[in-house]
């Protein structure tokens, strides 16, 4: 996954307009970090939907599950 794949799937999926993807290339770019580094960092989408994103540009199921629905025993 690159950075390209990862910007245009989150624009894609309604994430981030064109224009905010201008911004977050370009400030990717001048500060020499990944997309994935700034929309992180400024908590532009949520962890989980892209999180969501991710699993879906390099094909593996994304589950979402909370600490309490695993039993003790597991951990």
């Amino acid at each position: 996954m690159t950075d390209h794949q990862l910007l245009q799937s989150l624009i894609a999926e309604g994430h981030l307009t064109e224009s905010e993807g201008e911004v977050v290339a370009r400030d990717a770019a001048t500060l020499r970090k990944s997309i994935e580094q700034i929309v992180t960092e400024r908590r532009i989408v949520p962890d989980a939907s892209l999180a969501k994103v991710k699993a879906k540009l390099v094909g593996i199921p994304y589950k979402a599950f909370k600490a309490e629905e695993i039993a003790d025993d597991v951990l």
